[in-house]
């Protein structure tokens, strides 16, 4: 006869022994470990059943087990493992898979639009790049994090507001 749901038959002492992992329905190999969780739970690198699966991994409904994504960037992933949903700051998708922003760049939709810069730095958008400081003929917007270009013509710079010239350029 096979052994009771989360228990392990032990033909030496002709016992059931229970599974030493909560929410395991067969640890037939070795009670410490699971083979298979309980419905709706997923055994993961912890050895643990589990109702959700870690980051950087995605949930096998077949085996009842968490799988890695394919992806080593990825923070979690399709139900095929190739394709990433999600990736950590610094990063952005691209046919499935997580590709690294701009240098200095937070976050970004691709390799050369940054949406917002690391801590210290600045958009500018005429570089399309994060810069320690603005250029000369820009202002340092120190909310919107970015650098913006002045309105006037030769104007060097317009700290105070893009329509306000402070010094003009020797051009």
């Amino acid at each position: 006869a096979l052994p009771i749901s989360g228990t392990r038959a032990d033909f030496t002492s002709n016992k059931c022994i229970a599974c030493q992992v909560s929410n395991c329905e067969d640890c037939n190999t070795d009670i410490t470990k699971c083979d298979l969780c309980s419905s709706t739970y997923f055994y993961n690198s912890t050895n643990q059943c589990s109702l959700t699966c870690p980051s950087r991994t995605r949930k096998n409904t077949d085996t009842r087990q968490c799988e890695p994504c394919e992806d080593s960037y990825c923070l979690s992933c399709d139900e095929d493992r190739a394709i990433c949903t999600e990736c950590p700051s610094k990063y952005f998708i691209s046919n499935d898979a997580c590709l690294s922003c701009p240098t200095d760049c937070l976050s970004c939709t691709s390799s050369t639009s940054c949406l917002q810069c690391d801590k210290n730095y600045y958009y500018d958008p005429n570089q399309n790049k994060c810069v320690e400081s603005c250029p000369a003929g820009t202002r340092t917007n120190t909310i919107s994090k970015t650098c913006e270009k002045c309105d006037i013509t030769n104007c060097e710079d317009c700290s105070t507001t893009v329509t306000t010239c402070n010094r003009c350029s020797h051009s």
